[in-house]
């Protein structure tokens, strides 16, 4: 029996870096898929599931792609604290299970504590040295002060600032909303012996790239293309780039 969630998300060939865009509706969930010593390792990079707006299940997708096998989710990655970027993510580390978490230290206002209970959560059942903060940096492979491999890619960590994600005093919920956005977690991707590169954002705004993040990155060109895979009952469009 055919594993469509396997077929698509999984490349062909070895070594090939490919960047899955998962449509969730409101939000944002980015799956890679990272060439390790001939196999893949697996992150996610924030979640949600908006049902009512068409957005894929993304614990279904999960359970179809690891199903009978040895493999797992390595890591979660949370850009920013924001319930449409952190939904469903106590679920997804009960039924899933992931190595790590890495996540921007932001506290959001209470629009958004359900979920950030959820990741509180699954903070303390990791344990604070499976859990690592995003902090900017022009070193590859820095993160948290630690030099780490991340597969056979190579990876910066462009923002937030460390000391940006500190609480203010009296800040009005409105603008604690939009400091987050402005500084979420931002990380720069390369891969490939002409090397190509690709930025996962976040909420990252015009303010942001403007004062802060074009400083530090490229952006280079990538080609993306589209697929319509059904994923077991769910037909989701699926937004994939290949870099090899």
């Amino acid at each position: 029996m055919s594993n469509k969630a396997r077929e698509i998300v999984i490349p062909k060939k070895k070594n090939i870096f490919r960047i899955i865009f998962l449509y969730v509706g409101q939000g944002d969930a980015t799956l890679l898929a990272i060439p390790e010593k001939g196999g893949y390792k697996y992150v996610l990079i924030d979640s949600n599931y908006h049902e009512s707006a068409g957005g894929i299940d993304l614990i279904k997708l999960l359970t179809d792609l690891f199903k009978d096998q040895k493999e797992k989710l390595s890591i979660f990655i949370n850009t920013h604290p924001h319930k449409d970027h952190l939904g469903k993510v106590k679920e997804i580390y009960k039924k899933i299970g992931f190595d790590e978490l890495w996540h921007s230290g932001h506290k959001p206002g209470k629009d958004h504590d359900d979920e950030y209970k959820e990741l509180e959560f699954v903070i303390e059942k990791l344990g604070l040295d499976k859990v690592r903060l995003l902090k900017g940096s022009r070193e590859d492979n820095k993160i948290d002060e630690e030099v780490i491999e991340l597969g056979d890619i190579n990876f910066n960590i462009l923002a937030p600032a460390e000391h940006v994600v500190e609480d203010i005093k009296d800040e009005k919920p409105e603008d604690r909303y939009q400091r987050i956005h402005e500084q979420c977690g931002v990380i720069r991707f390369k891969y490939g012996k002409k090397e190509k590169q690709i930025l996962i954002c976040g909420d990252a705004d015009y303010k942001a790239w403007k004062e802060h993040i074009t400083k530090e990155a490229m952006l280079f060109l990538v080609e993306i293309f589209q697929d319509s895979p059904e994923f077991s009952s769910s037909t989701v469009p699926l937004f994939s780039t290949i870099l090899n």
